[in-house]
């Protein structure tokens, strides 16, 4: 009677091959990730990120490729503030020799959050700023619009606070690890705990505006743009798929950095989910405005916009209806 082989031994099949008796369990892509970068609060990663050699002596970039998670963090540059799916980080490009004052001056001012790392490169003296998220904003086709406005928002005003480079694309960041980075680069490392957005948020100025297109900066500020734009040119019944991602491409096309084809495609998918809910309720313009002035036919007139129903003809007849109904609550007061 066969026995079963001891833990750990060698185990051949009838074609000579040989495997462990114990598998290697599964690991996730964020496994791979150094233990210092999830100390300071990375949660999610790329299951083949791109990556690059940077930059050389030169100008010119090495060419970007993917490879799997365990190969990713010995190269130089990799992606890893996002996902298929997710931004898992907040990177700000600043360039320029004293990119490190003007980020320790932000941080002392309170204009910015302490990041989690920077990275600096040697050569340039140009920063890679970056701020972990506790929780990972979903980017894909069915996520939610309100995070992904509030993460585009944070970028927006951190990158205009730290005058971030418009042209970054926001997928390639500096390898903070020192294995990794080659000497290039030096890297400080600052807060181990993730923020929330709330957290980030909380510096913005009250009374802020986000600047529009094309002067937008950072990778999730473009979607949120992008997608804002094309909703608004979806609003009308006539336009159709075709003639919406056409729109999505001459949208793409101001921005100093296009998105990637992809995740111009995503957007379109997302817009037109929400179109879909719309045209299913009535369409916000001629239809939405002729249901809402039958909803309020009970109540008064239709306002000259269209829009929200007025009860009273003018302010004098609206005066006179507050005081006869006025009069009559004191009346039940005085009685009661």
């Amino acid at each position: 009677m066969p026995t079963a082989a001891p833990a750990g031994a060698v185990v051949r099949d009838a074609y000579g091959a040989h495997f462990p008796d114990e598998p290697e369990p599964l690991k996730l892509p964020l496994d791979y990730a150094p233990p210092k970068v999830r100390r300071h609060g990375l949660s999610d990663a790329h299951p083949f990120p791109l990556v690059s050699d940077g930059k050389g002596t030169g100008d010119d970039y090495a060419h970007a490729h993917r490879v799997r998670p365990w190969q990713a963090w010995s190269f130089p540059e990799i992606e890893y503030a996002r996902t298929p799916t997710s931004f898992a980080a907040l990177v700000v490009d600043v360039d320029g020799a004293a990119a490190g004052e003007h980020l320790v001056m932000a941080v002392e001012n309170g204009e910015v959050c302490e990041p989690n790392w920077a990275v600096m490169r040697r050569a340039s003296g140009g920063i890679h700023v970056v701020w972990t998220l506790a929780c990972p904003v979903h980017r894909y086709p069915t996520a939610k619009a309100g995070p992904l406005k509030a993460l585009a928002r944070v970028g927006e005003f951190y990158a205009s606070a730290l005058d971030g480079d418009a042209g970054y694309a926001g997928v390639l960041a500096h390898n903070p690890m020192a294995d990794g980075h080659r000497g290039r680069c030096v890297t400080t490392w600052l807060r181990h705990q993730p923020y929330s957005l709330g957290e980030l948020a909380e510096r913005i100025p009250a009374g802020w505006h986000q600047p529009r297109l094309p002067a937008v900066r950072t990778a999730a500020g473009r979607n949120d743009a992008l997608f804002r734009a094309l909703c608004r040119f979806a609003g009308t019944a006539g336009r159709n798929q075709v003639a919406i991602a056409i729109e999505a491409e001459r949208v793409n096309a101001i921005f100093t950095c296009p998105l990637p084809a992809q995740e111009v495609r995503h957007v379109v998918a997302s817009v037109l989910r929400y179109r879909a809910r719309w045209a299913a309720s009535g369409w916000h313009q001629a239809s939405f405005l002729a249901k809402q002035a039958r909803r309020g036919a009970a109540g008064g007139r239709v306002s000259k916009g269209g829009g929200r129903p007025r009860k009273w003809a003018d302010d004098a007849e609206r005066k006179r209806e507050w005081k006869r109904r006025n009069r009559g609550a004191t009346k039940q007061a005085n009685t009661g």
